[in-house]
């Protein structure tokens, strides 16, 4: 049975108790029903993520995060959170016994329609979260219009509105909805995420920190906050803010395989090569058998360590490496002397047109070892037409790679003995 389908009422017994963040650490994260991607995942809905889908290809695969599940879960917070929303009931003055008597009737019947409401709003949340989910956006309209009929100008349907404007890619409106959302509650950390997340999509990154900081401050237990300001950081290229949030999220959420990568590649970005090694052995001995994981360790043995032998055990058994990956793939077989697995890495690598001098280097090293001359010289020449600048610099590299394996051919050969 999922969260969504538990009896309402024992829900709002929790709220009223007074202990939903409990609430929400024990089912949430002690109980991992938020591992991976919350509610989705179990439909099989393919659908776009709606946060940051800008991300540049190059920023180390960050356009492969999905910030749906992240962006549902606040949905969801939101509809289960009411009691912190509801206005604070006026006490009745108590002038003498028979006041008191006389007002406690209205008020156990404000106090009946209020959770009447509360249970309303959470019925309707649930069909929103159901529909926003599946892309079906004429139905969660309709529903964030019965939202407003039974709390007006609310926090819930000015949050509700803007997620659901955000999730159809309008990024302006929202702002303001929000904004009245946080003069209504200004304890609303959903608003504020909601905020940080519009402002990254404009790629206003000092506003988008600002606003998620606070919504990871008065939302503190929650590691999808951290996470994404944890990924504003990096892009602002503040790695050594993005490392503290990530330690962060996984102090709450140790599963959470993104923040793991992410941690990697900000370790990697503050030349912390030592530190990220040792935590990919950590997460190896862990037994996490992840593509790019294993990629970046074997990146990072090779780099560190020139351990050529388990960088190609590795490598060879992920398919489709990325370019980084390629490259320390292509030099470990050449450092095994293995020469024509050596050369077709290679070639694939300058099929993409981003080979770097190293990689020219290494693969005339490799021609001449295996006696290619006229495929050297060819090489040489197709070089200097692509690089006409650099010409006298090839010619000199030409002359260097000529006498070191005059040089390596005079090596003394003993007889051996018998």
């Amino acid at each position: 049975m999922t969260l969504l389908q538990k009896p309402l009422s024992g829900l709002f017994t929790t709220l009223e108790n007074g202990t939903f963040i409990g609430f929400l650490n024990n089912c949430l994260f002690k109980k991992r029903l938020f591992a991976g991607t919350p509610f989705i995942r179990s439909k099989k809905v393919k659908l776009k993520s709606f946060a940051f889908k800008y991300f540049p290809k190059s920023k180390m695969e960050l356009r492969n995060f999905s910030w749906l599940g992240h962006f549902v879960f606040l949905i969801f917070l939101v509809v289960y959170s009411f009691e912190l929303f509801s206005e604070e009931e006026i006490e009745p003055q108590m002038d003498d016994s028979n006041s008191v008597i006389e007002e406690s009737k209205p008020e156990e019947k404000n106090q009946s329609k209020s959770g009447e409401v509360r249970i309303e709003l959470a019925k309707l949340g649930n069909d929103f979260i159901s529909f926003i989910s599946s892309g079906k956006w004429k139905e969660a309209e309709k529903i964030v219009s019965e939202i407003q009929k039974i709390s007006g100008d609310s926090v819930e349907y000015n949050y509700f509105k803007s997620a659901l404007l955000y999730s159809t890619g309008d990024f302006q409106k929202p702002i303001e909805l929000l904004n009245r959302a946080i003069e209504l509650n200004p304890n609303h950390d959903p608003s504020y995420y909601l905020l940080g997340m519009i402002h990254g999509k404009f790629r206003n990154w000092v506003k988008s920190i600002y606003y998620l900081e606070i919504a990871a401050s008065k939302g503190s237990y929650n590691p999808f906050y951290h996470y994404n300001l944890s990924i504003a950081y990096f892009l602002n290229k503040d790695y050594a803010s993005a490392k503290i949030t990530l330690e962060k999220t996984l102090e709450l959420k140790d599963n959470y395989h993104l923040a793991k990568l992410l941690l990697l590649q900000s370790l990697i970005k503050l030349n912390n090569t030592e530190e990220a090694l040792a935590l990919c052995e950590r997460y190896e001995s862990e037994n996490l058998k992840v593509g790019r994981f294993r990629e970046i360790y074997a990146n990072l043995l090779f780099e560190v360590r020139k351990n050529s032998t388990k960088v190609i055990a590795i490598l060879t058994e992920i398919k489709n490496l990325h370019l980084d990956s390629k490259r320390s793939l292509a030099n470990a077989l050449f450092m095994e002397n293995r020469f024509l697995e050596s050369m077709a890495v290679f070639k694939q690598i300058f099929q993409t047109g981003l080979e770097i001098e190293n990689d020219h280097k290494v693969y005339l090293q490799i021609l001449l070892y295996l006696d290619k001359d006229n495929e050297f010289e060819n090489y040489i020449l197709a070089w200097i037409r692509k690089s006409p600048s650099e010409k006298e610099k090839i010619l000199e590299l030409r002359k260097n790679f000529l006498i070191e394996r005059e040089v390596f051919r005079t090596t003394y050969k003993p007889i051996p003995w018998r």
